[in-house]
């Protein structure tokens, strides 16, 4: 799932090159996935996300949830929280 953040103004708040009052820092990030009842956090080292710069036609940065959900009895969630 690739996700961009703006603000009212249409500045992108994923830009690690701007410093908006509301811009998200990716070392900020944190993605718990619930796998089998237990908590696993992930991070960019994990592949659990990735930063992704402007190409082609797109003018913002996006991030990259990767959501991976293996085939189980129990369902995974992701949660992401800033």
């Amino acid at each position: 799932m690739d996700i961009i953040v703006l603000d009212e103004n249409n500045n992108d708040l994923l830009d690690p090159g701007k410093d908006f009052p509301e811009s998200v820092k990716v070392s900020d990030i944190s993605v718990t996935r619930i796998i089998d009842g237990e908590e696993v956090i992930v991070n960019m080292s994990t592949k659990g996300y990735l930063l992704l710069p402007p190409e082609g036609n797109f003018k913002n940065y996006s991030l990259r949830l990767f959501l991976g959900i293996p085939k189980r009895e129990n369902p995974v969630s992701n949660t992401m929280e800033r």
